[in-house]
């Protein structure tokens, strides 16, 4: 099957289709759906695959940014808008209509059933998803690689089978980034879930690579002086601290933000499931509003944690560090995306890390990536990065839900009345507002 499309702007790059090398997998179209609605709904896909008529292959299919687009022409709102060579969506002006649709010779303009709204290839900001995800080389953007090869042929440092709890997230993040950062990487664990897991019982750690493990209050300091060690022998190596929030916002602020003040070249990850888990769930400072612990019972006087949780991404960011994101063990590979970032980055990445906790958070261990991804979907937790003070939302959830359909999947927000789930639902609004607003800016700080 050949398609034959309108040849794009000079200058302008796009994505390159080699339908020979396409295998119909739909790995394109899984990523494209998670990215943008956060979820793996096809229908939520930018692109789409269309087998051969003549049964001999697939053909990906999305957005030609035609030179000439007729569905500009047909738009009876003005939704579709030309920018340079590149054709978008105002979802404000579309009114689901399909005309754009219809009128695609190529059938590059798509319909979001759940947004109602008419949708178009916008490149994902220069790292398109689809491209990232396809394993056999389709999809081709140049200086995009594909996730799915690197992982699959980097090798693998941690211990085939360590005593996580069932479900854990944060075996699961972890054995991912010490893939993407590979064998060259020196890693700090503080007193932590991960820190038994990684060190293991006895003289015989988990993991193949340096390791340590400090205190509480000083994994940020250790790392300074491991770095500069390393440097004083003409070694260039990778930094990682590994820490929790109880490590990373309450006891251990200290010293990570004294590091990111002197800008020391590290990658800092905060591995947070909202209180210190390994000792008994108790709460910590990103222990949201309303949640329980054993340290903020539900009873006849306390309904759950009181205060609001420290918003420790926009903390490191007003430090004026070089790299800061948030990211999601329910999205791999915008977390694969922000690390490979992190490594290029010439100073301080901060990286804030949601991982739901089954255990204490009380929900099943098969539910750990559903949770996750709720977050997201409903804009508790949203996914962006902020380089060099420059903010953009990596992941766009087009018609969010409303918190309640995060809350009442676990346990440890059982108890919340009608008022504290209004109380969080507006707390999130006003947060996820503030990312809008920063990344409207040129610059935030």
């Amino acid at each position: 099957m050949t398609v034959v499309k309108s040849k794009p702007a000079l200058k302008e790059k796009y994505i390159k289709i080699h339908a020979e090398k396409c295998i119909g997998c739909n790995a394109c179209v899984y990523g494209c759906a998670l990215k943008h609605t956060g979820d793996l709904d096809p229908a939520g896909s930018r692109i789409s695959i269309v087998p051969d008529p003549g049964g001999k292959g697939f053909t990906p299919i999305n957005c030609a940014q035609c030179a000439e687009p007729k569905c500009i022409e047909v738009c009876p709102a003005g939704a579709l808008t030309r920018r340079g060579a590149m054709t978008s969506v105002q979802d404000e002006r579309c009114i689901g209509c399909l005309a754009c649709t219809m009128a695609c010779p190529y059938a590059g303009a798509r319909f979001d059933k759940q947004a109602g709204m008419s949708m178009l290839c916008d490149l994902c900001d220069g790292d398109p998803e689809c491209v990232r995800m396809c394993p056999t080389g389709a999809l081709e953007y140049e200086g995009v690689h594909s996730i799915r090869a690197d992982i699959e042929s980097a090798e693998d440092v941690w211990s085939k089978g360590v005593s996580c709890c069932l479900g854990c997230p944060t075996e699961i993040v972890l054995r991912f980034a010490l893939k993407v950062l590979g064998k060259n990487t020196i890693l700090h664990v503080s007193p932590s879930c991960a820190a038994a897991a990684v060190s293991g019982f006895g003289e015989q750690p988990n993991v193949s690579i340096p390791n340590m493990m400090g205190f509480l209050t000083n994994s940020s300091s250790i790392m300074t002086g491991v770095r500069r060690h390393y440097r004083r022998m003409g070694r260039d190596v990778n930094i990682l601290a590994f820490a929790g929030d109880g490590g990373t916002a309450d006891v251990g602020f200290q010293s990570l933000s004294g590091a990111a003040e002197r800008n020391e070249q590290m990658i800092y990850i905060c591995n947070d499931n909202e209180g210190y888990m390994n000792t008994g769930v108790q709460r910590s400072g990103t222990t949201p509003y309303g949640a329980w612990t054993s340290t903020t019972p539900v009873g006849d006087v306390h309904k759950g944690k009181r205060e609001n949780s420290k918003e420790m991404a926009w903390i490191m960011l007003a430090h004026g560090v070089p790299y800061v994101a948030t990211a999601s063990v329910g999205f791999l590979s915008d977390l694969e995306a922000k690390l490979q970032k992190a490594l290029t980055v010439k100073g301080f990445s901060y990286i804030h890390l949601h991982t739901p906790c089954p255990t204490g958070w009380r929900f099943g261990p098969e539910n750990t990536v559903q949770v996750a991804r709720m977050a997201v979907k409903t804009n508790y937790f949203p996914l962006w990065e902020a380089v060099s003070g420059r903010l953009r939302q990596t992941v766009r959830i087009r018609k969010p839900l409303p918190i309640v359909e995060y809350t009442k999947l676990m346990g440890k927000y059982g108890h919340l009345s009608p008022e504290q789930q209004a109380e969080l639902q507006k707390q999130v609004d006003e947060r996820y507002n503030r990312v809008l607003l920063a990344a409207s800016a040129k610059r935030f700080f």
